[in-house]
């Protein structure tokens, strides 16, 4: 009986490990805040349910794999600031060192500075979060 435990454990962290390295090879690739979520909140709905639920954990480390390719995929990522009011607004994002207009666009809060590094498929817009 506890062989079959090992073996059944053995493969569980296989499979949420397998998931979280796509996971995270896809958010060092492009440089993704959502993926990165998707890192730590994925793993911890991998573990808990795990433990809590009797169904296959290959169809949940399969919906993480899938919502992990479809977000680094996506040209929307996210951001969060703190502006002084709540908010939620889609804004391009800004990549390779801004003019002075582009500073002026992004202190206006029109634009969202993303850096001079263009990674694999850039996101061009964001969702920010604000508070």
């Amino acid at each position: 009986m506890s062989l079959v435990f090992a073996e059944k454990a053995r493969t569980a962290l296989g499979t949420v490990a397998g998931a979280l390295v796509l996971t995270s090879a896809l958010a060092v690739i492009t440089w993704r805040l959502s993926l990165a979520a998707l890192v730590i909140v994925g793993g911890a709905f991998l573990v808990w349910t795990t433990f809590r639920s009797g169904r296959s954990l290959r169809g949940r480390a399969l919906l993480v794999c899938v919502s992990a390719v479809f977000l680094a995929v996506l040209p929307v990522d996210v951001a969060f600031a703190r502006t002084g009011h709540l908010g939620v607004k889609l804004v391009p994002l800004l990549w390779g060192l801004p003019s002075a207009a582009g500073f002026d666009q992004a202190r206006a809060g029109e634009v969202e500075l993303a850096g001079c590094v263009i990674p694999a498929n850039a996101a061009r817009y964001v969702i920010r979060f604000s508070w």
